[in-house]
This record gives C-alpha cells, sequence and structure tokens, in this order.
C-alpha cells in the first residue's frame, strides 16, 4: 500500500496533525422564515433593471461611452447616435426603458 507523501515526508501523522490545527470554517447561519419570506418576494416582484448587476453594468458603460465620445472613430459614433434614434423610434417618450 502506498503512503501518503507530505513534503518529501511519509509521516501521515503530520498531515493529520496539521489537519486538527487548522482553523474550522464557520457554521453556516440557519435558514429563518424572514429570509424565506424575503426569497418569495423577491421571485414574485418584477424587478427594475436598474436594480441588477447588469443594469449597473450598462450604466457604467453609458457613462464610459459619455465620457469617452471625443475618443470615438466616426463609424463607432455614428453606430452608436443610429442605436440611440432607434431606441427613441420604439419608444416615443424616450424613458420607458431607459436604466
Amino acid at each position: 500500500m502506498k503512503r501518503l507523501q507530505i513534503n518529501g515526508s511519509s509521516d501521515q501523522s503530520e498531515y493529520v496533525k496539521a489537519c486538527a490545527a487548522a482553523a474550522r470554517p464557520p457554521l453556516p447561519v440557519p435558514w429563518t422564515q424572514e429570509d424565506e419570506r424575503k426569497l418569495l418576494t423577491i421571485q414574485s416582484e418584477d424587478i427594475d433593471l436598474k436594480d441588477t448587476a447588469l443594469g449597473v453594468a450598462a450604466k457604467q458603460m453609458a457613462a464610459a461611452v459619455t465620457q469617452n465620445m471625443s475618443k470615438l472613430d466616426a463609424d463607432s459614433r455614428h453606430k452608436l447616435l443610429q442605436s440611440l434614434a432607434q431606441f427613441y423610434r420604439e419608444s416615443p417618450d424616450g424613458e420607458s426603458d431607459v436604466i
């Protein structure tokens, strides 16, 4: 039978001692009825895009584009303007899907 090699040592007791001395992970916090209620509420609600990680990322990208418009080449600026124009054609008030 093969013996476990730890740092060139064949002494398994060192491994057992190291494992026994290692910090134990904390016990998980028990799931409560309040946690369950919050989960059910979140699952049943419509969540605005702005309240999601995707919405935050989209807003950050929009801010980055706004700050760097002068650095875009003409073709990229044109595509961006076309995209904005398309958005406003499909959303007359221009606010329904804005993050």
